[in-house]
Parts: structure tokens; sequence; C-alpha cells
């Protein structure tokens, strides 16, 4: 709808076909319908280049075009990001979520009602000569979200299991690469080593480790910290010049959690 160098608006409609039959359930008893609003919906994608240095992501996706479902249909996010500093670049984040889908571990996904807040970005910082590279990150957000905790609910009856907190988080990560073995990649040329790829492929074999500390403070009172070692395997193999079996790559890793205390949501 809109396509110009600082902006981009595409909106996609959709249509449900599943739901227009069987409707909302396996037994077709709640929506459904050829013509019926909740059998239709859109997607939309905003981008927008404001500078060199800042861009403006936004998206929404509507799965049901009826407005009383509006509330429990629609996720939708727009983000603000500004690039702060020359020498030691840092991205910071201003974002809005609505109903925003995360995978929390065990729980598998969860929906995030709200959130608004802002987060601050470190690139990837060397120290010294050693080959540890630093990240770090500080954020504030509002969210509300559900929670298990019934300290913090209003006594029933309720509408519904969420609380609105403000977190303040700090998280910061060590890091190395250990260069294993390393190969020799083919000449570059159209014969060899740019037959399916634009760069040639050099086979390698390293290790990579990593040290992760997260703290929160929420303003109900609660911390929450957990720190966190990974270790990991990763490598390609091949030169990808050949038609049949000349690449493989892979990235293992295993993750080990130390936990301090509970986060006040889900």
């Amino acid at each position: 709808m809109i396509d110009n160098p600082k902006f981009r608006l595409r909106v996609t409609p959709q249509y449900f076909l599943q739901k227009a039959i069987l409707g909302d359930d396996e037994d077709g008893d709640d929506g459904g319908g050829v013509i019926n609003p909740s059998s239709f919906g859109l997607k939309a994608k905003l981008e927008g280049n404001l500078s060199p240095r800042s861009s403006l992501v936004g998206s929404a996706v509507f799965t049901s075009l009826d407005l009383d479902e509006v509330e429990d249909e629609l996720r939708a996010s727009l983000r603000l990001q500004q690039i702060i500093g020359t020498t030691l670049p840092h991205n910071l984040s201003l974002e809005y979520s609505y109903r925003d889908r995360l995978f929390n571990g065990s729980l598998g996904f969860q929906t995030v009602q709200s959130s608004l807040g802002a987060v601050l970005t470190s690139p990837v910082i060397p120290l010294g000569k050693t080959g540890i590279n630093l990240t770090y990150q500080a954020g504030a957000a509002n969210i509300n979200a559900r929670t298990d905790r019934l300290d913090l609910l209003p006594p029933l009856p309720r509408d519904n299991d969420r609380i609105n907190l403000t977190r303040y988080q700090g998280i910061a990560s060590l890091s190395r690469y250990f260069t294993l073995w390393r190969g020799e990649a083919l000449p570059a040329t159209a014969t060899e080593g740019l037959r399916y790829t634009p760069t040639p492929v050099t086979p390698y074999l390293a290790l990579n480790a990593s040290v992760t500390g997260v703290a929160s403070a929420y303003s109900s009172g609660d911390t929450q910290e957990s720190l966190s070692g990974t270790i990991g395997l990763v490598g390609q193999l091949g030169h990808f010049s050949r038609r049949y079996l000349d690449y493989t790559g892979f990235n293992i890793n295993y993750t080990q959690v130390a936990r301090g205390d509970l986060s006040p949501f889900l």
C-alpha cells in the first residue's frame, strides 16, 4: 500500500478455509461460515528507514475480522531502533507488543498480553587480546501477563489471572571461540569454489564456550537471577562444490543453568 525509499507497508488478506467449514473447534459449533467475519484475516507489515541510524518496524496479525474477537485474535508489535555512538555503537530499542507469543521452556508457547519498554544492547566487545568477547544489555518494561501467584492476584471473582508489573533487567555474557582445525578453501573459480556458493566454503571445526548472567527486579519486590554456562562444538565439512554430499554443517551445544528465585509471571 506504501512503497517508497523511507516507508513500506504491506497488507495481506487471508481466508481461513478450515474455520469457514468446521468452525473454531473440531465440532464446528463455534464461529465458522463461508462469509462469517471470523473466517477472514489480515497480516500487515510496516518498515521505515527514518535515518541511516534509526528504523521503525511494525507488524500486526488479525486471525479474525469479527470486531468482538479483536482482543483475543490480534497480535501486534511496533519497534523503534536507534544506533547510539560511533566507536562502540549501541542499539536502543523502544518496543510495544500486544499478545506476543513466546516460547517458555517446558511450558511451551505462552502469550504475554502486553509489553511496553526499552532495551539497550551493546555490540560485541573484544577484551584486549584474550579472545574473550563481552556483550551486555539493560532494559525496563511494563508487562501485563499471566501469573500463578495467588498473593499477586485480586480476590475472586476476577476476569483473568493477569498482573501488571514493571521489570528492570540486566544481562551480561562472556564468550570465547577456539579454532580446533581449519581446512583450505577451493580456488575461487566458477568450476570449483564458486560453483554453488557466492564465496568459497572453508571447512573448520571449533569449540565455543560462554557464560551468561541475568538479573531482574520487579515492581512487586520480587527478584530473579540466573547464571548459565554453555559449551558447544560447531563446524562445517566439505566445500559445497560437488552436486551431492559435499557439505555438512553442525552446531551442538550443551547449556547448564543455575537459577535463583522464580519470576512472578507464569
